[in-house]
């Protein structure tokens, strides 16, 4: 076999692999959106057989012998890319057994639910001894990948190539430092909240029809994707042409929603934008880099866009027409300060843009020291208490607004959580940016053309897909390495001109 022979192999088996995981990912949607009750243990049976496929597919040993094969090739950029990603695909995958793929699904299925009761009846011990088997099969997984200083690095590694303990606790750190007391200052700018100039009932059929509305406006395609309702909001889908999108409804706060459908939109804006070419769809070339950059672009719809004041110049009137007889009196300043007012939140996926940045630095930090072996599962509901009061200055009334919150644990997902800071600092940084290469973007959006940012990101990041590593894209695109500095500066810059 010569080596382009070995790369279309290579590329075959990529293919098949997506179609794995497309169907896993319309599978998983619909224990999330539709799935009655008594359909969980069969549901556990066939996400189990899927990930044993996939995970078969691609341990597949003519994947080792094509990339062996393909050393002695002459490759351009994206072809390099390619088998840069499938190299480490490769790596990662035959380190992890099968029968340790298999024992996590249905692990993670079973968690899922138990965390779904004790959230529901604010009852830790229901869920406690699922999440420390999760716990336990991730350290196993850990050690199957290997690392150089700790274990959690491997599982950093899995969400973000590159990512590991050292480099986050020092930016996290950083970042802290500075922006707690930014926090403090903020919330001297803004005073004494006022009363909720829209306050009122907001039925779920209203608000839904606004966040429909609201996707549509910023570019979401809706020939090519949905909007539903589940416990956790979230992004899924199959490709290009088939996102799922999901929110849930606060009867007495519609920002809830709205916000929250911006932000998954902003997911799927990037999903829809990857490359979907004959040659690129099922390979790398049509993968998100990331999940920190995934991240960056639902966090910049949600808030650099969704929560700016020129973006409600033009959508207030629409607010209004959406919600008759609740809004009919409010200003833009109230509309602004409103959708924009900072609290020592409780939730994260409800946290404003100052603190969620705290939110995650907690988690991260549990996250550490639970693979440090310096926590138990025991110890979780009261450490994060307290580090809820060290870090934003409240402490949860209990364990639903507390540690059981987040659906990701119950999943197995230790390590991603840092990839959500991530994503807001690499947002403020990419807007930079925009605004230097299209300084009227902002005019644009106040007089309802959302379009001239989306195609700017679609032609700098969408469509590269996973042509570049993380910091590789990020230096490509705004000519500097990551830093925390353009969010500090947004955020000093944007709370100063609102409240003061």
């Amino acid at each position: 076999m010569n080596p382009k022979k070995a790369f279309s192999k290579l590329k075959k088996i990529s293919e098949d692999s997506h179609a794995i995981s497309d169907v896993s990912a319309i599978v998983s949607w619909d224990q999330e959106v539709n799935m009655p009750p008594k359909g969980l243990e069969n549901r556990g049976r066939m996400m189990s057989w899927l990930a044993q496929q996939r995970h078969k597919n691609a341990t597949n040993p003519e994947i080792g012998e094509a990339l062996e094969t393909t050393r002695s090739g002459d490759w351009n950029e994206k072809e390099k890319a390619c088998l840069r990603e499938w190299q480490r695909g490769w790596d990662l995958s035959t380190k992890i057994p099968a029968d340790l793929v298999q024992r996590a699904a249905l692990a993670s299925v079973k968690g899922h639910e138990s965390w779904k009761s004790a959230r529901e009846k604010n009852d830790f011990s229901i869920f406690r001894d699922d999440l420390k088997e999760l716990i336990d099969l991730s350290k196993e997984r850990a050690e199957c990948i290997g690392y150089t200083t700790e274990s959690y690095d491997a599982l950093l590694d899995m969400y973000q190539a590159g990512m590991n303990v050292q480099g986050i606790d020092a930016l996290f750190t950083n970042l802290k430092n500075k922006l707690t007391p930014l926090l403090e200052e903020i919330l001297d700018w803004q005073g004494e909240i006022e009363d909720d100039p829209v306050a009122g009932h907001y039925s779920q059929e209203e608000q839904k029809k606004f966040c429909e509305w609201g996707a549509k406006h910023i570019g979401f395609d809706f020939d090519a994707g949905r909007i539903d309702t589940a416990v956790h909001p979230f992004c899924s889908g199959a490709g290009p042409g088939d996102i799922r999108l999901t929110t849930r409804y606060n009867l007495e706060n519609p920002f809830d929603s709205f916000f929250g459908s911006l932000h998954e939109t902003g997911h799927g804006l990037y999903e829809q934008g990857l490359p979907s070419g004959k040659d690129e769809y099922g390979t790398p070339l049509s993968e998100s880099v990331s999940l920190g950059i995934h991240e960056s672009q639902s966090l910049f719809w949600e808030s650099i866009v969704g929560q700016s004041p020129e973006f409600w110049e033009y959508v207030l009137p629409f607010f209004k027409e959406h919600f008759p007889g609740r809004a009919d009196s409010v200003t833009h300043a109230q509309i602004v300060r409103r959708t924009n007012k900072v609290s020592r939140s409780l939730i994260r996926v409800e946290a404003d843009e100052v603190t969620y940045p705290l939110h995650v630095i907690l988690r991260f930090e549990i996250e550490r020291d639970i693979f440090r072996g310096n926590l138990s599962v025991d110890d979780l509901p009261d450490a994060w208490n307290q580090k809820m009061q060290e870090l934003i200055g409240v402490t949860p009334p209990n364990n639903t607004l507390g540690v059981l919150q987040d659906v990701h644990w119950s999943m197995g997902g230790f390590g991603y959580f840092p990839t959500y800071a991530l994503g807001r600092l690499y947002s403020a940084q990419f807007t930079e940016t925009l605004s230097k290469d299209v300084p009227s973007w902002k005019d644009d959006m106040a007089k309802g053309d959302c379009s001239p940012a989306l195609e700017w990101s679609r032609k700098n990041i969408h469509s590269r897909g996973s042509i570049y590593r993380t910091e590789q894209l990020i230096e490509k695109v705004t000519g500097t390495p990551p830093s925390e500095e353009p969010f500090l500066n947004y955020l000093r810059k944007k709370y100063k001109s609102i409240f003061s």
